[in-house]
């Protein structure tokens, strides 16, 4: 699909960059005051929350010794060439070294942004609940609490940054891969 086959539309900027940054410092520090020894690990969702997990490894490097700080990455797919979630989620690219950043360590799992659920119940925790972490939270970007099904109402979602209401892009977030790129979280306004 090219840029020409979207439906007519623009963007609306909703989050600015500078609140983007003071809510990824405000988050970092909640992770720092639960764990100040740095002693965990930062497991991203890829490919959308890759710019969040940046922003809290840096935040959580100037605010303390990181060098227990471990990272790892494994892309999810849920929506595929689709608006919404297929409830069918899968893992397309594996953790690189589950037994050194999972296996009994304290995790948090960085998501872009946590709606119904359906991709952390169905697929990223019991993925990375099969290595046996010490612990596991998940901190999200955003969240669409409204949205949230049921089934995934108990998600260890302890750290997050906005809650919204409108299909985002920008800031790792993307429309048929288009609108990733940008510090700023944008709504898409059909026409």
């Amino acid at each position: 699909m090219g840029f020409k086959d979207l439906p007519a539309h623009h963007l609306e900027e909703q989050i600015p960059a500078k609140r983007i940054y003071q809510e990824d410092e405000r988050i970092a520090g909640e992770i720092f005051r639960d764990f100040p020894s740095l002693d965990l690990s930062l497991i991203t969702v890829l490919r959308g929350a890759k710019p969040f997990a940046k922003a809290l490894k840096n935040h959580l490097s100037r605010m303390g010794n990181s060098k227990n700080l471990q990272t790892d990455k494994f892309r999810v797919e849920s929506y595929g060439e689709k608006d919404v979630s297929s409830h069918d989620p899968r893992v397309l690219i594996p953790l690189s070294h589950p037994e050194r950043t999972i296996y009994k360590k304290d995790v948090v799992l960085v998501e872009d942004i946590v709606d119904k659920g359906y991709t952390m119940f169905l697929c990223a925790l019991p993925y990375i609940l099969q290595y046996e972490p010490n612990s596991l939270v998940i901190a999200s970007m955003l969240t669409k609490n409204s949205q949230r099904d049921p089934i995934a109402s108990n998600l260890p979602l302890k750290y997050f940054g906005q809650d919204i209401e409108f299909f985002a892009v920008g800031r790792g977030l993307d429309w048929k891969e288009f609108y990733r790129k940008g510090d700023a979280v944008s709504k898409v306004v059909i026409h």
